[in-house]
């Protein structure tokens, strides 16, 4: 991993434990993850406190709007449906996440001990590798990016109209909505990891296929006969293995669709 990756995936986990999006800790040099008291104590703070102040953010950003010249109706409906519908998604990842928090830790338990057990066998070829991180990286600074062009965008807007409650609760709704990115960049980060998994195995299991084909050349050879029986074992073996990990990795993306579904 290349170390601007890591640092850009180290400010992701730390800001998404600022804003109290994960309910546990997560150590990078040991990769465990673990939940403590004061973990649980601070995410259940940050989620009542981004609850309580989703209605004060949700009245100052429509009375601004209001105050506005030459709103039609048709705007103020669609400015109004937006604003509700992200709020109220605010509010339900929220509460399904803290429903879901220990779903989601046996999750990353469980895709670190397949790693280690099985993966960690087999190098990840460097443009592989060189993908999935372009891809994590993308879509991390997509995210901020876009929410920073939102909120410098309105405070551009409304420079006429605006007043201190105005600038707090925009930065507010910008910080709670972010919840909402920090939910999905999680899901995209697991989906990738488990499809660069998939694409690993999908390597051992054209290598052994191509060991098969060689295998069969010794089956005609009278001498070669305890040589053919100990190759067929030993990629059986390995087949076996593969549909194992196979199913194992099917079971993982079943898991963390049903986690963060909403």
């Amino acid at each position: 991993m290349y170390r601007i990756t890591y640092w850009l995936l180290y400010g992701h986990y730390c800001y998404s434990l600022v804003l109290g999006t994960l309910h546990f800790r997560y150590d990078f040099n040991n990769n465990k993850a673990y939940i403590t008291p004061f973990i649980t104590y601070y995410t259940a703070v940050m989620n009542v406190l981004a609850l309580t102040t989703l209605p004060w953010t949700y009245y100052t950003a429509v009375c601004t709007f209001l105050q506005k010249e030459r709103v039609g109706r048709p705007v103020l409906y669609i400015f109004i449906a937006v604003k509700t519908l992200r709020l109220l998604a605010v509010a339900l990842v929220i509460v399904y996440n803290w429903q879901r928090r220990r779903d989601i830790l046996k999750f990353i338990r469980d895709i670190n001990h397949l790693r280690c057990v099985y993966f960690a066998r087999f190098p990840v070829p460097f443009e592989w590798q060189r993908r999935f991180e372009m891809k994590i990286i993308k879509n991390m600074l997509s995210g901020v990016v876009v929410d920073a062009l939102r909120l410098i965008i309105v405070l551009g807007v409304y420079k006429n109209h605006m007043n201190a409650s105005f600038v707090i609760s925009n930065v507010l709704f910008s910080l709670i909505s972010n919840i909402l990115y920090l939910n999905m960049s999680h899901y995209y980060f697991f989906m990738q990891t488990i499809i660069l998994f998939g694409n690993v195995l999908n390597r051992q299991l054209a290598d052994i296929i191509k060991s098969a084909k060689s295998v069969t050349r010794l089956r005609d050879h009278q001498r070669c006969r305890k040589q053919y029986k100990a190759r067929c074992l030993t990629l059986s073996r390995e087949l076996d293995e593969v549909a194992l990990v196979h199913i194992q990795l099917q079971s993982l993306a079943l898991r963390i669709n049903d986690i963060l579904k909403w």
